[in-house]
């Protein structure tokens, strides 16, 4: 997922609207560092802007891999949901999450803040955050598996943590022996 086709416009991470996020992942990963672990991961809660960061994230380990690891690596630590995963899609299926979201983005700070004291809504909001990032990542075993042979013993101990977390997913696998087969990278 390219972080130039999200609506960022229509999502929401710790600190409010997202609309910060497209410029922030338009420049150097490094430079996004605050913001992924402030506004997208802020203290182990994921947001509706989570999971399309998390696949920007991983389209870009190349570039900043020790830095993406660790952030996927933390995103898998927040969502491990195991055999929780079904009774929280149970829990959300029939709820207005979008309905809920458009009114947060548009609501001001004051207004934001008193949302969150109105029943159930915003907790299923983040809920849903949390299912999809969930859902992406056996997605992601295979992108960051590449980086387990890597020169750099930081970056090949980075992924192996990283690859250790993802695969508590039960839809998770482990990349054939000899993968990938023409030795390129994701």
């Amino acid at each position: 997922m390219s972080a130039d086709t999200v609506v960022w416009e229509r999502l929401f991470h710790a600190y409010g609207a997202a609309t910060d996020t497209r410029e922030i992942l338009a420049g150097p990963l490094a430079a996004a560092e605050d913001h992924l672990w402030s506004a997208i991961l802020h203290q182990g809660t994921v947001w509706p802007a989570t999971p399309p960061v998390l696949a920007a994230v991983a389209g870009r380990l190349a570039e900043a891999p020790v830095l993406g690891l660790a952030f996927i690596r933390d995103v898998a630590e927040a969502v491990r949901l195991g055999d929780e995963a079904d009774e929280l899609r149970a829990r959300i299926a029939g709820a207005d999450t979008a309905a809920w979201t458009a009114a947060y983005v548009a609501a001001d700070e004051d207004d934001q803040v008193g949302m969150w004291d109105d029943g159930e809504a915003g907790d299923l909001v983040l809920v849903e955050a949390a299912l999809a990032c969930w859902d992406l990542l056996p997605e992601l075993v295979e992108p960051v598996a590449a980086f387990l042979d890597d020169p750099d013993a930081e970056v090949r101990s980075a992924a192996r943590a990283t690859v250790t977390g993802l695969l508590a997913h039960p839809g998770a696998a482990v990349p054939a022996p000899g993968w990938p087969p023409d030795g390129r990278r994701a």
